[in-house]
C-alpha cells in the first residue's frame, strides 16, 4: 500500500528499519508518500517528499541498502558528495546518513541481506559484493542500467500497490524482486565509473562542519554568525557560500530553520492540554510571539497549535 503523509516526524516513524532524524530546511506544506514492499531477503522502500530536508540517522541493521534516485529526482547531496541522476548510494551497515535533498526528492532503497546477495553472485560468477563495492559510497552507473533497474522497481511497486495479494503467490513478480533486482544492481555496481565525484572545496567544507556543529549543539540559542565567524576565524563570505552551495540556503537561514524543526519536534511530542507554546517558542529564542506565529506557518504550512492538536 502507498501511503501520504503532510507531517514529516509521523512520516519517518512509520519507515520501519531506518533510524532517521529529518529537518525540513525549506519553507512550505510538507507532503510525502512511502510504499514498504519485502519478499524473500528483499526490502524495497519507495519514497517521495515536496519540500527540501537534512537527513542524519541510519540504514536498517543487518542488511545491505542501495539508493537508487528517482527519473526525475533532482540533485542531492550525499555525504558531501554531489550526486547525479545515474548515481547509486551505498549504504553500508555502520554508514552514517548523511543526505540533504532537493524539494521534490523521490527515491527507491533496496535492501538485501549480504549473505543473500553473496549467494546470487556466486551463482552468477560474479565478484562477491565487498570486492564490487570496495570502499566507494556513491557511484556514477551506465545510464541504460539504471533506467532498466528504475522500470523493475517502479513496476514492481505498481503491481503491489494495485494488487497486493499478488506479492503472495504470483511467481513472476517474487522473481522479479528476489532475483531481477540484485542482478540490475549487481550489474550496475560492477559497470559503474571509477571517476573523481564532485565535493566542496575543503576551506569551505571546514567552515561548513564548523557552523553546522555549533548550531545543533545550541538549538536553544539564536546566534550571530558574524560573531560566530569572528571567534572561529571563517571568511563571512566563505561560509555563506559553503551554505548555499551544500543547502540552496544562506547560514542565517539554516540556523532559523534548524530552531524552528526543534519547536516542531517538540511540539509534535507535547501533549495538547498540558503544553504553552509561547513557553517552547521562548526556549528556542523565539521572544515575539506573533512573528515566530507567521515564520513558522511560512516553514510548515501550518500553525503551531495545529502541529500541537496532532499529538
Amino acid at each position: 500500500m502507498l501511503l501520504n503523509f503532510t507531517n514529516f516526524e509521523v512520516f519517518s516513524s512509520v519507515l520501519k528499519g531506518y533510524d532517521l532524524d529529518l529537518h525540513q530546511i525549506d519553507r512550505g506544506q510538507f507532503n510525502g508518500s512511502l510504499q514498504q514492499i519485502q519478499y524473500g531477503p528483499v526490502f524495497i522502500n519507495r519514497v517521495s517528499a515536496t519540500r527540501r530536508f537534512e537527513i542524519a540517522g541510519s540504514p536498517p541493521p543487518g542488511l545491505r541498502t542501495f539508493g537508487i534516485p528517482g527519473k526525475n529526482c533532482l540533485p542531492f547531496i550525499w555525504r558531501n558528495k554531489a550526486s547525479d541522476g545515474n548515481s547509486i548510494q551505498i549504504y553500508k551497515p555502520d554508514t552514517e546518513l548523511e543526505m540533504v535533498t532537493q524539494p521534490f526528492f523521490e527515491a527507491i532503497d533496496v535492501s538485501i541481506t549480504e549473505d543473500a546477495f553473496n549467494v546470487l553472485l556466486q551463482q552468477w560468477d560474479l565478484p562477491a559484493l565487498d570486492k564490487t563495492i570496495a570502499n566507494r559510497e556513491m557511484v556514477i552507473c551506465n545510464p541504460e542500467i539504471m533506467q532498466l533497474l528504475r522500470k523493475t522497481l517502479q513496476t514492481i511497486c505498481l503491481t503491489v500497490d494495485n494488487n497486493p495479494e499478488l506479492l503472495s503467490h504470483n511467481t513472476d513478480l517474487q522473481d522479479l524482486i528476489t532475483f531481477e533486482i540484485p542482478y540490475l544492481l549487481s550489474q550496475a555496481l560492477i559497470q559503474a565509473e571509477t571517476q573523481d565525484i564532485k565535493t566542496m572545496p575543503a576551506k569551505r567544507r571546514h567552515a561548513l562542519k564548523t557552523a553546522i556543529d555549533y548550531i545543533r549543539a545550541t538549538p536553544h540559542n539564536k546566534i550571530s554568525l558574524s560573531a560566530f565567524c569572528a571567534e572561529n576565524n571563517i571568511n563571512e563570505r566563505t561560509l555563506q557560500r559553503a551554505f548555499l552551495e551544500h543547502y540552496g540556503i544562506t547560514a542565517k537561514s539554516y540556523a532559523k530553520a534548524h530552531r524552528l524543526n526543534h519547536v516542531f519536534k517538540t511540539l509534535s511530542a507535547s501533549e495538547f492540554s498540558t503544553t504553552r507554546i509561547s513557553d517552547i517558542a521562548s526556549n528556542h529564542g523565539f521572544w515575539h510571539m506573533s512573528q515566530f506565529a507567521t515564520d513558522y506557518r511560512l516553514h510548515f504550512g501550518e500553525l503551531p497549535s495545529e502541529t500541537l492538536n496532532v499529538r
